[in-house]
């Protein structure tokens, strides 16, 4: 196995996007009567006496004037951002898009066409008018009756969506649809936010604007920094353990009732994971990308195999994978069914966003590879 890998690390957080630090306390010049010539000017020929008296009187003044003058005071501390609250409105924040977006008073009707931007959103410490179906369907958040259900997130309701009168719309730009309707939305006065969420580094970027928009910095720490923490602790538990053993081989496959395919280290949520906690992917670099095969994975003969399974149909899922993989006998033969490391993901973790969880799925996959 190959010990080279590239283990990224999580030390330092986003800046809080539409904010401005604090600027410095000007420093105070010295007391003019302090600093003139006057002081120096002592007569040649005094008594030694009094010239010890002077001498006296010059060290106490001088004395003064080294912590009048002749010292900086230390610089302010780092403040955190202002939050809305402390007077910043209107507030400019910066989106997935790169666009800059100014929202003239705090919103207090906010619809998200996307289910796991829903649950940032109310990690942030707000509250929603309207959101997507996956969001009761795919995540457990909980939500009243008055909050309106928008339908899919590939076709919103726009009906539906402006009957909410919203304030504020969040929605991902990695659904075509839904850029397509920033024109109709703003056109309606409705401001809309775009974020693209495929890493935790995304998620904080975001949770960063979110929590910009509320107020609420004290959950950016929650939910945001604290996870960090988490996540720097797995990857320096991952980084030791690959310096011990050598960087594990992994397959990554998705597997839907309509078909299935191996994802390399990056666009997917677990091939980020499985590449920060030092795995070697095969597909990466390898046509098992665009031509799945038993042939070519038994070539390739991976240590570990993940697989996710996408979509609402799970029966339909395992039946793809079997007549396609696991239903051949040289499937057996891999080193992995071998040893039982063939891993079924709990898609809340590792195929949709986990959010203020992404520290726990860190830590549990960094066990699976590394602790088993």
């Amino acid at each position: 196995m190959s010990q080279k890998t590239c283990l990224r690390t999580y030390a330092s957080s986003p800046r809080i996007f539409g904010a401005r630090a604090p600027k410095k306390a000007a420093e105070n010049g010295p007391p003019p009567h302090l600093c003139g010539s006057g002081l120096f000017s002592l007569q040649r020929k005094v008594e030694k006496k009094a010239m010890k008296k002077r001498i006296v009187c010059f060290a106490l003044l001088l004395g003064l004037l080294l912590a009048g003058c002749g010292t900086k005071s230390p610089a302010p501390a780092p403040q955190p951002d202002p939050s809305p609250d402390a007077g910043t409105w209107p507030l400019t924040v910066t989106d997935g898009l790169d666009r800059e977006v100014t929202l003239a008073s705090p919103p207090q009707r906010v619809a998200v066409l996307n289910a796991s931007y829903a649950e940032t959103w109310l990690l942030a410490g707000g509250t929603l008018v309207a959101a997507v179906h996956d969001a009761w369907e795919d995540f457990d958040l909980n939500l009243g009756p008055e909050v309106r259900d928008l339908g899919s997130g590939q076709k919103v309701s726009m009906e539906l969506l402006f009957e909410t009168e919203a304030d504020l719309v969040i929605a991902s730009s990695n659904t075509k649809s839904q850029v397509e309707l920033r024109e109709t939305l703003e056109q309606a006065g409705m401001p809309v936010l775009y974020f693209t969420v495929n890493t935790f580094e995304d998620y904080l970027s975001m949770l960063s604007v979110c929590c910009a928009v509320t107020g609420r910095q004290d959950l950016y720490k929650q939910n945001g920094l604290e996870v960090q923490d988490q996540i720097a602790a797995a990857v320096s538990a991952a980084e030791k353990a690959v310096a011990e053993k050598g960087a594990p081989t992994v397959l990554l496959l998705r597997t839907a009732a309509s078909g299935i395919h191996a994802k390399g280290s990056k666009g997917t949520v677990l091939g980020v994971m499985l590449a920060d906690l030092g795995c070697v992917n095969v597909a990466d670099g390898s046509d098992l990308l665009e031509d799945l095969s038993i042939e070519r994975i038994i070539e390739a003969d991976p240590e570990h195999v993940f697989i996710v399974v996408q979509g609402n149909d799970a029966a339909g899922a395992e039946k793809t994978l079997e007549d396609a993989l696991t239903g051949n006998p040289a499937w057996a033969g891999l080193t992995a069914v071998k040893e039982g490391r063939v891993h079924y993901m709990d898609r809340k973790l590792y195929h949709f966003k986990p959010n203020n969880r992404w520290g726990i799925a860190y830590a549990e996959l960094e066990a699976l590879l590394y602790e088993g």
